[in-house]
Formats: structure tokens, sequence, C-alpha cells
């Protein structure tokens, strides 16, 4: 005897199969058209998800990093760290992290360089700085990325995608090739203006990807008649990372930045770090 639960079950399904338990009577019923295919004008899609970036030419927010994986030895980690974004489109970053207030690794980029300061330990404070047209894998390996940080706006979804830039419109995704080659898979919501993720490959190969949710406004200081908005919960993958990093977003705002976050020798001297490489001098690959 079937319990109470199970016979519900049956019951329901043959009702909603519309047997009602009478062996293999068919409906009379027409079978009502497929819907149709729904046009997407590929340049209207663009142009939303652009309008959903008028704003947020300077981002500033406070941030959250969360890194766990898998080690060399197999061992599980998990770190987690505070700081802030600072951004100027397109290509100026400033990410700085620490715990509890005390911020002492600072991931940076201006439109000619990139560099990685360190001061973890106040006795050997060190950085790194490089070009962005002399840059190569090895070079990024050697301040621990997978990628250049002026991609960190990409997989943000925050940068506009030129029209000459879109290469297709294909499965709810906005195909994009840079100048630099850089190829880009922006898949949206409901062909609406949220990207749902980012992936980023050069030259074939797959350079990391970004699932984005929790979409929020963007206060833009200047104008709060405009309501731009971004996702506040970004979770990276690269291929050389054996693991996640979760980065989240509180209190986005589009306001004043300082030119000081952007300005690597005034960043050196203020964290009083004596010990500069340069990547790209005598030829470095």
């Amino acid at each position: 005897m079937a319990k109470p639960l199970q016979a519900f079950a049956v019951v329901s399904l043959l009702f909603v199969m519309g047997t009602g338990g009478c062996g293999s009577q068919r409906s009379t019923r027409e079978e009502a058209p497929p819907p149709p295919v729904r046009e997407i004008d590929p340049a209207a899609v663009l142009e939303s998800y652009n309008q959903r970036l008028v704003g947020v030419d300077r981002l500033w927010a406070r941030v959250t990093l969360v890194v766990e994986g898998a080690d060399d030895e197999g061992g599980r980690f998990k770190e987690q760290a505070e700081g802030h974004l600072q951004i100027e489109r397109p290509d100026r970053v400033a990410l700085s992290l620490g715990k509890l207030g005390d911020e002492r690794l600072y991931l940076g980029a201006d439109e000619d360089r990139y560099w990685w300061i360190d001061r973890i330990d106040p006795d050997d404070r060190y950085a790194v700085v490089g070009r962005h047209d002399l840059i190569t894998p090895s070079k990024l390996e050697a301040i621990g990325l997978p990628l250049r940080p002026a991609h960190l706006v990409e997989l943000l979804g925050i940068q506009p995608i030129p029209a000459s830039q879109l290469s297709a419109y294909e499965g709810g995704a906005l195909i994009v090739t840079r100048p630099d080659g850089l190829r880009m898979r922006v898949r949206l919501i409901d062909d609406g203006p949220e990207a749902a993720t980012v992936t980023l490959a050069q030259d074939g190969r797959a350079i990391a990807s970004a699932k984005l949710t929790d979409y929020e406004t963007v206060t833009v200081e200047a104008d709060r008649r405009i309501h731009p908005r971004i996702a506040t919960e970004i979770a990276i993958r690269a291929p050389e990372i054996n693991g996640i990093a979760r980065l989240r977003l509180y209190e986005p705002t589009n306001r004043d930045i300082s030119l000081a976050a952007f300005d690597f020798e005034k960043l050196v001297r203020g964290y009083r770090v004596r010990d500069v490489t340069d990547l790209d001098e005598g030829g470095a690959e």
C-alpha cells in the first residue's frame, strides 16, 4: 500500500498528464503553436549595457577579499583581507588590502605601468613595477598575479564596450575583441544590461573568468539623477590558481579620487619602500 505522500504525488502526476488514471486516452485539444522566436538587436543590447555604466567612470568602494583553494601540497587554505578599491576608467586601478584597517598590500596601475607594493614585513618593504606594453606572463608571475591589474576593470563588468569592438552577440553573450587582442565574452542576464559572467582570453589562452551577482546602485555624488548599477559580489577564477577569489564591494560610489592613489613614485615614498624592482630593466622576460 502506497504511503499517503507517495499516493498524493502519483495522483498529482496523473492529473497533470491529463490521463485521470484512465489508460491511454488522448486529449482532443490541439497543441498550442510554439511561441514566435524573439528577434534580438545586438546594437540595442549593447546600448543598454553601456547605458547601465553611465556614471561609473570613477569608482570607490570598501572591499573584502576572500581567497580559498588548495596549495601545492594538497592542503586547503582560506585567507581574508579588507581594504579599498579605487578605479578611474579605463586603466587606473588601486586595490589596497590588509586587516583591521592596516593596509599592507597595494596593487595598482596607471596609463603606462602596473605595480605591486608589499609592506607586510615593516623591515622588508618592497615593490615591483613594469610597463603595460612590455608585460609577459613571467613578469605577472613575479607579482603573483594571473592577469594584468587593468583587467580587473573588465572582470568587474564596468568597462563600456565600443560598438567597433563587438564581434557578435550569440547565446546571450556579447563577444568582444579589444585592440590589444584581448577577447572577452560577456554573458548577460536575460538579454538585459547586467552581466552574469565575464570571461577573458588572449591569444587563444584563457586568462580569467568572473561570476557577477548582487547588483547594487552606485551613488554618483556629482549627479544624483543617474543610477548606474554594478555587481558587488565578484567570484574570480584563473587557470593558474587552484582556487577562487571572492571580491565583495561595499558602498560603491562615484566620487573624487586623489591622483596620489595612482602615482607609483608618491606611493613608494609615502610607504617608505626602498627595495624597488623594475621588471623591465635589462630586457627581463
